[in-house]
């Protein structure tokens, strides 16, 4: 078709800052301008959108028509667009937030005139980061565009389905035949693909075009704020996307063909993968959704995945899922209990004489028999992991360490079962040529793979960075007789690479001082305000964290012990043949929220907690963690010991002289972390934060200085260490000291406090520890506990476990402190109750508990102890927020 008309329908609401850019792509496309016409319906912008549509409409030498309409939503401003259609052969529905490379129509037209039986063209959607402009694109599916230009049939190659109708360009006579509009109830997402998917429903052969040459640029907006950023916020993506778009597309898949095509079915699979993804992300913005709300998903998306081939589920793999996230999807749902059929071998602790058995079930656990020599044995831990996405758990994991001092074997209600080493993976119902070339390599290692990594080490050999020197000189330097005599089972302790003061130190002044004969060092970085205090009281065994004797130290070592458990810490340096110390994680502070989809990445020998909830919270069954009784202690935290100590020398002395403000950071508006260290680069945009905010005006607060001033004590402004960059911009009046962890003890801080206001930070379990009052500041937290921080909801309660009284606002702190301040500073009931059953049992000697449990990691099981279970406590409840 030579030279075909075009009709662009752009649905504008609240995109004024954009369309300046986006008519400018039309303005400067390379296709004749009267073969192009323009329908922008504003869906009733309150912006000025309006007057801009208006003003281009006046200027291009396009034909535009703008037509006005109260806000209906982008669906119904699409629709009415289709009703303005009129001799046109394509159209396509572009966002007026997004922008067209110059030769977009161009390059679909000189393809449209090389082929004949094309129904759908889909140009390429280029992320266009705002943040990022050279970031590139990232999406997905963009292997569809990376053999140029081409046309598939969606029939014989269905995962080449598309999805985005604002790159696309539809047949006009074929959507007016259909009588196909957008569904208006399919919102926030999913209505492109639906009404595509109906479109290429309506053709025997669903011929798509993709063009890498006709370039759409889509827009990822720097702040947030666009419909796709937003949709996983919105509760109807859980409910009315399914019901009126997942579903009645399958319906109607099946009313035209009698089944449901490949493609589609490829299609509900991507879509529906984004929300167990979601589930399993580390963190990100989303909000909390209803009991009712989840309910009504499970049940639709059960529906929907039960219409489909559970192979198809199982194989798709154009998007990485986890095993549980595919097993959740294929098996999650399905009428019948479903296990792997197979036991896989994954971990062995030779010293403990322990092997780490594991499985996946759904429904009942299966009844297990475990024989070892011919006779059966309980697991010496043992624990049911359960994976669980929006509040239902799908898929359960058992984990068990049993004896490794016979013939194991393994029976499941009954049956014997295979025991592997190999996780299963998912399969694969079609193989592509490079597929299978990667398989075959993966099954040909030997000589040749040999001699491949022999000539590619001497390729890096002469290309050897400065830091891969530093790497081999130390390696080199490990191994010679003096620093192996001085770094024999070495213990490496470190809080942060910058800054000490937490448990590592402690502890590491215990062994100081109590077990001397174990070869501990400490860590951290040289000239830094904690590295001149412990040289000036003394310590000798201070190692500068990056320096070549650090790396040394490393190499030797047996232990790694840290209150911190980031990449660089526990993967100081790369290291061939990985690292073969034991690794204690001794916690920052008490953990509250649900961190398992962080920790259970790394590889922990050890996980020391404080409180009893929260080692059930880790090790007990029902719980998200991969973690059991066998690497989960109780013992209390080493930096409690002092601090009871010192709290009560305060107390005999009558000594309360501040309020203290300790707000803890938040990660979704922290800088970025500098490579190899804890440090972190600015963030400009912090103090127009609400955070910045709302504790700048507690701490500015007349009432609170007043408050103050009424029982003698000071107001102490002590955030946590990664926001000291910022201490400095906070401006806070002078009556206010601002303190930072570098320069001041914190211990010391709880300890004289007459009370502690902090938001979510576990130093209230400090302030607990030491008894004093504290208040939560939580104006955010909304954003706070919905995933905007590290973390998902947990077992702990604020109002109903907490230490305090929890606020939103300046008023209610100023409130609460005032009531206690008439109380003494006492902590009040049923607050002081709540502490002695947190940390019941293990407020002082925490650290010769710790050294112990240390001690235990290496130490041979008897035959008695191996034979001995260790009682498995159950989770406690989420503590999800309505």
């Amino acid at each position: 078709m030579p030279h075909p008309r075009f009709a662009i329908i752009s649905a504008v609401y609240n995109v004024s800052s954009y369309l300046p850019e986006y008519f400018a792509s039309l303005d400067a496309q390379t296709y004749p301008h009267d073969r192009i016409r323009v329908v922008l319906v504003n869906d009733g912008s309150l912006d000025g959108s309006e007057a801009l549509c208006e003003e281009w409409a006046r200027l291009t030498d396009i034909r535009v028509e703008v037509i006005h309409q109260e806000n209906a939503g982008q669906a119904a401003a699409r629709n009415t667009g289709i009703g303005h259609l009129q001799d046109e052969d394509w159209v396509t529905f572009t966002d007026p937030d997004d922008f067209l490379d110059a030769a977009f129509f161009t390059e679909i037209s000189k393809y449209l005139e090389s082929v004949d039986d094309v129904e759908l063209v889909a140009g390429h959607h280029i992320d266009y980061w705002e943040d990022e402009p050279d970031r590139g694109d990232s999406h997905a599916l963009r292997f569809r565009f990376a053999s140029g230009n081409r046309s598939v049939d969606l029939e014989r190659y269905p995962r080449n389905f598309h999805m985005h109708v604002a790159s696309s360009c539809l047949r006009v006579d074929v959507l007016r035949k259909a009588d196909l509009l957008f569904d208006v109830r399919v919102r926030p997402v999913f209505e492109d693909a639906h009404l595509l998917a109906k479109y290429l429903l309506e053709f025997d052969r669903p011929v798509v075009a993709f063009l890498d040459t006709a370039q759409y640029h889509y827009r990822r907006r720097g702040d947030g704020s666009s419909t796709m950023q937003n949709a996983k916020t919105d509760p109807r993506r859980y409910t009315d996307v399914l019901e009126f778009g997942t579903l009645d597309l399958l319906h109607h898949a099946i009313e035209r063909k009698g089944r449901v095509p490949d493609w589609v079915q490829y299609e509900v699979i991507y879509d529906l993968t984004w929300i167990y993804r979601n589930e399993d992300a580390l963190h990100g913005t989303y909000r909390p959704l209803s009991l009712e709300t989840c309910d009504r998903y499970h049940q639709l998306a059960g529906a929907a995945l039960r219409m489909l081939d559970p192979m198809n589920i199982e194989g798709y793999s154009d998007v990485k899922r986890t095993t549980a996230q595919r097993e959740a999807m294929v098996h999650g749902y399905a009428e019948h209990p479903w296990r792997w059929d197979a036991v896989v071998i994954d971990g062995v602790d030779e010293e403990k004489g322990l092997v780490k058995l594991v499985y996946h079930f759904t429904g009942a656990s299966p009844e297990e028999e475990i024989r070892v020599g011919g006779r059966p044995v309980e697991p010496r831990h043992a624990k049911t992991r359960d994976f669980t996405y929006l509040r239902r758990t799908l898929l359960h994991e058992r984990v068990l360490w049993v004896p490794l001092n016979g013939t194991l074997s393994v029976r499941l209600d009954g049956q014997s079962v295979p025991l592997t080493s190999q996780w299963p993976g998912g399969a694969m119902t079609a193989v592509r040529p490079a597929q299978v070339r990667r398989m075959r390599k993966q099954d040909q290692r030997g000589a040749a793979n040999v001699i491949e990594v022999s000539r590619h080490s001497k390729t890096r050999k002469q290309k050897l960075t400065d830091g891969q020197k530093k790497l081999r000189r130390a390696e080199m330097l490990a191994v010679r007789p003096p620093f192996k005599k001085m770094f024999r089972d070495a213990w490496v302790l470190m809080d942060r690479s910058q800054n000490a003061h937490d448990n590592a130190e402690h502890l590491f002044r215990y062994l100081r001082s109590s077990r001397r004969e174990i070869n501990a060092w400490f860590v951290v970085k040289k000239g830094s305000p904690d590295w001149d205090r412990l040289r000036a009281e003394g310590f000798k065994r201070l190692i500068p964290h990056g320096s070549l004797l650090w790396m040394i130290l490393c190499l030797n070592a047996t232990h790694m012990i840290s209150s911190h458990i980031d990449q660089y810490v526990v993967e100081p340096f790369a290291r061939r043949g990985g690292w073969r110390w034991k690794y204690v994680f001794l916690q920052h502070g008490v953990t509250q929220a649900d961190l398992s989809r962080w920790l259970n990445t790394k590889t922990v020998d050890l996980v020391v907690t404080a409180s009893r909830d929260e080692r059930d919270s880790i090790a007990g069954d029902g719980s998200n963690y991969i973690f059991t009784t066998k690497e989960v202690v109780r013992t209390g935290f080493p930096r409690h010991d002092r601090l009871v100590k010192i709290s009560r020398v305060s107390d005999q002395r009558s000594s309360r002289k501040h309020i203290l403000l300790m707000p803890t950071w938040r990660a979704y508006f922290s800088g970025a972390v500098k490579a190899g260290t804890g440090e972190r680069a600015l963030n400009p945009l912090f103090f127009e934060s609400q955070f910045a905010t709302e504790w700048r005006s507690l701490a500015s607060s007349q009432e609170l200085q007043g408050l103050g001033d009424r029982h003698a004590v000071e107001i102490v402004f002590m955030p946590h260490p990664n926001l000291e960059p910022y201490l400095g911009g906070f401006d806070l009046p002078p009556h206010v000291r601002v303190v930072s962890y570098a320069e001041a003890d914190v211990q010391e801080m709880i300890a004289g406090a007459a009370v502690v206001v902090t938001d979510y930070s576990s130093i209230a379990f400090d302030a607990a520890v030491a008894e004093r009052p504290v208040i939560y500041f939580q104006f955010d937290r909304g954003d706070f506990l919905s995933g905007g921080h590290i973390g998902r909801p947990g077992y702990f309660d604020y109002e109903g476990f907490g230490f305090g009284p929890v606020v939103g606002d300046v008023a209610g702190v100023i409130a609460e402190g005032a009531e206690v301040a008439e109380q003494g500073f006492r902590v009040p009931e049923p607050y002081a109750a709540r502490t002695e059953a947190v940390f019941g049992g293990v407020r002082g000697g925490a650290s010769k508990r710790v050294v112990e449990a240390i001690e235990e990691l290496r130490r041979p099981l008897s035959r008695r102890e191996l034979g001995t279970p260790v009682p498995t406590p159950p989770a406690p409840p989420i503590a999800y927020e309505q």
